[in-house]
């Protein structure tokens, strides 16, 4: 029993490691190899991908591979999101269940084998194992990298990929799901979108240089309960939150503030002449309802 490690880039061969030992050996295959998957129906060899726990037999002389078999007796968990490492990454967990992960994990992330702690947790995994052991991760979707260039206007703005607002800051790199994006920039009314492609564990460079500084400022208009909660629009308060109030076209950080309630902090975009806002606070409950609460539970 063991994982296929890596498959081979030119030639029919496959590299295991021994699930037992944690040895690794390459062995090659041809059109006698005997390839099933775990139900026992027949396949090809190009049907067997990295991460994979199987059973094989080899003539050991010529380290030619005799038969694969998908092993059954392990889970195969696709599409793992929503997961947590911990414990320095010796443990995961993932919807409520803890697994630990074996000392001789293998981790596959395209045609390479990486650490455990390249993983991000916003990369989409396939998880192999048996009761709450984890022998290999496969990466089925990773993370690259986004970085900002000609960036010097834009500090203390916004950048905004796939409805994740961040304030920009000098030297800034951000890790992002592989894939295409539109990403917006803005601040103090400047706006553009730029479209980047982020590939797996590479860096993705955004020029800000051609973006042309310009001012448009919109009307919004804000209802807030309670009425005498104070409003903060990019750190700086509002007098009068019954008056429409101008803003620059863009993203703005907003801090509600009142007694007895919940503070609210969220990101708007403003890129319209006129607006209608809403907030509602969350009333905090005291002591005295907590006291009541309990006495009528006991």
């Amino acid at each position: 029993t063991c994982i296929v490690v890596s498959v081979g880039k030119s030639d029919q061969s496959f590299t295991f490691q021994n699930l037992e030992t944690g040895l690794r050996y390459t062995l090659t295959y041809d059109n006698l190899t005997f390839f099933t998957d775990r139900y026992k129906g027949s396949i090809t060899g190009s049907q067997v991908s990295a991460g994979q726990i199987c059973d094989i037999t080899f003539y050991r002389e010529e380290k030619q591979l005799k038969s694969l078999e998908i092993s059954g007796d392990y889970f195969a968990y696709s599409n793992v999101e929503g997961f947590k490492f911990y414990n320095s990454a010796t443990r995961l967990e993932y919807l409520g269940d803890k697994y630990e992960l074996d000392e001789n994990l293998v981790v596959c992330s395209g045609k390479e084998n990486i650490d455990v702690l390249e993983i991000a947790d916003t990369d989409i995994l396939t998880i192999h194992g048996i009761d709450h052991v984890i022998y290999s991760i496969n990466v089925d979707k990773g993370h690259g990298f986004v970085s900002l260039d000609n960036d010097s206007y834009f500090i203390d703005g916004f950048i905004e990929i796939e409805k994740d607002i961040r304030k920009i800051t000098e030297g800034m790199v951000l890790t992002v799901p592989e894939g295409r994006y539109n990403i917006l920039i803005s601040k103090d009314g400047t706006s553009a979108v730029k479209e980047v492609t982020v590939g797996r564990n590479q860096e993705a460079h955004v020029d800000l240089g051609d973006i042309e500084i310009k001012k448009n400022y919109g009307t919004v208009n804000f209802s807030i309960t309670p009425t005498d909660a104070a409003l903060y629009i990019d750190g700086k308060k509002i007098n009068d939150v019954n008056k429409p109030v101008k803003m620059e076209y863009g993203i703005h950080e907003l801090i509600v503030r009142a007694d007895g309630y919940e503070t609210l902090s969220k990101y708007i975009s403003v890129g319209s002449p006129s607006a209608d806002v809403s907030f509602k606070l969350t009333k905090l409950e005291d002591d005295s309802d907590k006291d009541k609460d309990s006495k009528e539970n006991s």
